[in-house]
């Protein structure tokens, strides 16, 4: 019998090729698609296996198992395994408290978290992930940072061309604003390594404002409100660059229906909490895991990852 409920957290990315001389998206004739096909495979056929040391976790990690590209999206269901080792542990029976045997520092337990790749033919520079997030196990850093050494590894990219995966933003952030009544103070976080900022960060409303270096603060008249439209315009720059452009942070405070509102751009991004079934071994069910990731996918156009910088 299978206990219901489980929660399970999921995140979704895009996925694009950066031109490193020119800080913007190739869209030349590499691919996104033939590309992680080729590292998925590999890693699968070949037995890969990474590892990951760091402060907190000694961790190996390897595809378990994946899918055939499923039509009419295009999506691949991939499998991952992880075991934490390193560490010299008594295993013990919960009931009499007494250890059955000691896990040595070459031994972990398996575990496995799931990620779903769509690939676009109508468009074969970008890709959208769906990545099952569990706290201490495999990041999407992590299968980034593989990648990118695979590439570099067969040479399938020259090496000013880097893969890179971003959070996507949620729409919600824009649903709130269009609810608030009175927008008070908006707060941007933007790349200090970049010129020209402020010809980007121009209000159309004659508004005070105050501001720092990098961290800037555009404050409301008394009684007045900052514009919605070149907030909505912040917005659509740091979602079109995902967070990586001139604009990294927008935050906004201001009055709603229901009192005080804060919109933050951090706590933002697209993602999802899903109520999975666990069966008796303690196991997720991964085919409705995928199933639910496969679905949400579906709905993620070309035209909504926005990654082609302007």
């Amino acid at each position: 019998m299978s206990r219901q409920n489980y929660q399970r957290k999921t995140d979704f990315y895009s996925v694009h090729i950066i031109n490193q001389k020119t800080d913007s998206v190739h869209t030349g004739k590499y691919k996104i698609n033939s590309i992680l096909q080729s590292f998925i495979n590999d890693s699968f056929t070949g037995g890969a296996t990474y590892t990951v040391n760091d402060s907190n976790k000694d961790m190996k990690y390897y595809i378990k198992a994946k899918g055939k590209i499923n039509n009419p999206h295009n999506i691949q269901c991939i499998k991952w395994a992880y075991i934490k080792y390193n560490k010299e542990t008594p295993i013990v029976n919960i009931n009499t408290k007494k250890q059955t045997k000691a896990k040595g520092k070459n031994e972990g337990d398996e575990e496995k978290q799931h990620l779903s790749v769509r690939y676009y033919t109508e468009k074969d520079n970008v890709a959208a992930i769906a990545f099952e997030k569990i706290q201490g196990a495999i990041s999407i850093k992590n299968i980034e940072y593989e990648l990118n050494k695979y590439i570099k590894e067969k040479t399938l990219m020259p090496n000013y061309l880097v893969i890179e995966m971003h959070s996507l933003p949620s729409e919600e952030f824009i649903k709130s604003l269009k609810a608030m009544n009175r927008i008070t103070l908006v707060e941007l976080t933007a790349d200090k390594n970049l010129a020209a900022i402020d010809e980007d960060l121009q209000f159309s409303g004659d508004n005070e404002n105050e501001r720092d270096a990098f961290e800037l603060k555009y404050k409301a008249k008394r009684a007045a409100s900052l514009p919605k439209k070149d907030i909505e315009s912040f917005f659509k720059k740091y979602k079109a660059h995902n967070g990586k452009g001139k604009i990294l942070r927008v935050k906004v405070s201001g009055n709603g229906a229901n009192g005080i509102v804060r919109l933050d751009t951090e706590y933002a991004k697209l993602s999802t909490h899903s109520k999975v079934d666990v069966d008796a071994s303690g196991n997720v069910d991964t085919d409705k895991l995928f199933s639910i990731q496969n679905e949400l996918l579906e709905s993620i156009t070309v035209d909504a990852l926005n990654i082609i910088l302007e």
